[in-house]
C-alpha cells in the first residue's frame, strides 16, 4: 500500500523467474489502496477491492496479460443509497 498501483509482471514457468511487463504498473485513483485481485473463470475478467476508498475496479485482460481499467464502482455510495431507500421506504409507509 501507498503508490496506488498494481504491479504487471510476466511468469516464466520454466524458471521461475518474473519480469515487468510494459507498463509495469497500472495507476488507480489517489488513495484508493489497492488490497486483493480476484480473477473471473472467463480469463478476461479482473476485479480488485480498493480498501481505502471503498470501490471496487473491474479491468479487463487482453491477450498479452495487461490490465485496463474497465470502471470503478464505489461500494460506500451503494450502501448509502441504500440505506436512504430504506428510510424512505420506512417514512412512506409510516
Amino acid at each position: 500500500m501507498g503508490d496506488d498501483v498494481i504491479l504487471q509482471y510476466r511468469f516464466n514457468e520454466k524458471t521461475g523467474t518474473v519480469t515487468p511487463k510494459q507498463p509495469s504498473a497500472v495507476h488507480v485513483k489517489k488513495d484508493a489502496g489497492p488490497r486483493q485481485l480476484v480473477f473471473d473463470p472467463n480469463g478476461h475478467d479482473v476485479f480488485g477491492v480498493n480498501e481505502l476508498d471503498g470501490t471496487v475496479n473491474r479491468y479487463q485482460l487482453n491477450d498479452s496479460g495487461l490490465l485496463k481499467l474497465v470502471f470503478s464502482y464505489s461500494v460506500v455510495q451503494a450502501v448509502r443509497m441504500t440505506l436512504l431507500e430504506v428510510l424512505h421506504f420506512q417514512r412512506s409507509i409510516t
